[in-house]
């Protein structure tokens, strides 16, 4: 089960919630998955919003914003930890074997649940697997969305870490906080909370900046982050964004949203607000 402050978000609005465990051999382990059923749709997974979360956090952190809006437009949410990520997942962390995770994943979904219409959630390295996914999909896809998707990822400093604390002063932040508790304070900017937020590398016992090394080594060895030629996709970033420096110039719709940062973009309600109509449009 998720967190206590996320089955009271479920409870709150009566929605369904299921676990299961996928192996993942490149990975050597199991991946923890969870799927919110909207609570009335519940035997209906024809259209699923497929979530891919960003670095250093899990499956459910910091998402709540989103997947409430999400499953109050009737939207099914399945989401799913990384690879070395989450303390309900078993899998290691390899910049060599990421690539072939989301492909897993989604192999799974199309096998085990009934679903005809797919769309693809990412944030910050997430969105960046479903843009390398969309490339060359093995699954008809209805969209993609990308949030945060970095761009120039040697930006990652504590110059940056230093400036994501400024969400702080954001009141969406603290709403967050009072699901999870001030001791959950954004656990993606570094060593903090690795107890509660797992980062589970090849080689055991290198350090948590030994893996945004690999998150690096990862985004290197791609051809680059320009989009795809897929035909509906969303790209959203925050204005004091410093990874994610994008005009709209690349054939797909960016929006930048004033005022938010790398991390405060996906705990932005405009935020959520945007891809649900996104995804709702024809």
């Amino acid at each position: 089960m998720p967190r206590a402050a996320t089955i009271g978000m479920l409870l709150d609005l009566e929605h369904r919630y299921q676990t299961y465990s996928v192996p993942r051999k490149a990975a050597k382990g199991l991946t923890h998955v969870g799927l919110f059923r909207p609570k009335d749709r519940h035997n209906d997974l024809s259209t699923l919003v497929m979530f891919v979360h960003s670095t250093g956090n899990d499956a459910y952190y910091p998402n709540f914003v989103l997947f409430r809006a999400l499953l109050a437009a009737g939207l099914p949410v399945l989401t799913f930890d990384l690879d070395g990520h989450g303390n309900k997942s078993t899998t290691v962390f390899s910049s060599q074997t990421i690539s072939s995770m989301l492909p897993d994943i989604v192999d799974w979904v199309l096998k085990n649940l009934q679903v005809t219409k797919l769309h693809l959630v990412g944030v910050s390295l997430g969105a960046a697997l479903v843009l390398d996914y969309s490339r060359n999909p093995r699954a008809e896809l209805a969209s993609i969305t990308m949030l945060s998707l970095p761009k120039d990822v040697q930006g990652v400093s504590l110059k940056l870490a230093a400036q994501e604390l400024s969400a702080i002063f954001h009141s969406v932040f603290w709403s967050h906080v009072g699901y999870y508790g001030l001791r959950h304070f954004m656990p993606a900017l570094g060593r903090f909370r690795r107890w509660e937020f797992p980062v589970r590398l090849v080689t055991p016992g290198q350090g948590f900046f030994y893996y945004l090394d690999a998150v690096q080594e990862y985004f290197a060895a791609r051809e680059g982050l320009d989009a795809s030629s897929f035909p509906k996709q969303l790209l959203l970033a925050g204005s004091w964004d410093s990874l994610a420096k994008y005009e709209a110039t690349s054939g797909l719709k960016v929006v930048i949203l004033p005022h938010l940062t790398h991390f405060s973009c996906q705990l932005s309600e405009t935020c959520a607000e945007l891809v649900v109509s996104f995804l709702c449009s024809p």
